[in-house]
C-alpha cells in the first residue's frame, strides 16, 4: 500500500481501492454508470477523496481542542469561585 504522507498528493493504484462496505447501493443504473465513466474520462475526477485517516485525526483534533477548552473553563471557574470568598 502507499505511504500516506500529510498534505501530500497520494496516487493509489486502481487495485489497492476497496469499496466502502456501508454503501447503501446495491445497484446502479447501467446507463447512469456509462455516463459517470465518460465523464470521468473526460473531466477526471472533481473533488478530494477523503481517506478514513483523515477522518479520524480531525476526530481527535476536535476532542483534544474541547479538552483544552473545557480545561479553561472549569479552571476559570474555579478561580471566579475563589474571588467571591
Amino acid at each position: 500500500m502507499a505511504a500516506y504522507l500529510p498534505n501530500q498528493l497520494l496516487q493509489v493504484p486502481l487495485a489497492e481501492l476497496q469499496p466502502d462496505p456501508a454503501q447503501p447501493c446495491e445497484y446502479m443504473d447501467p446507463m447512469a454508470l456509462d455516463e459517470m465513466t465518460a465523464s470521468i474520462g473526460q473531466v477526471g475526477i472533481i473533488g478530494t477523496m477523503t481517506s478514513l485517516k483523515d477522518i479520524l485525526e480531525a476526530a481527535i483534533a476536535r476532542a483534544v481542542k474541547n479538552r483544552k477548552i473545557a480545561t479553561w473553563k472549569s479552571k476559570q471557574h474555579v478561580e471566579y469561585s475563589k474571588g467571591l470568598k
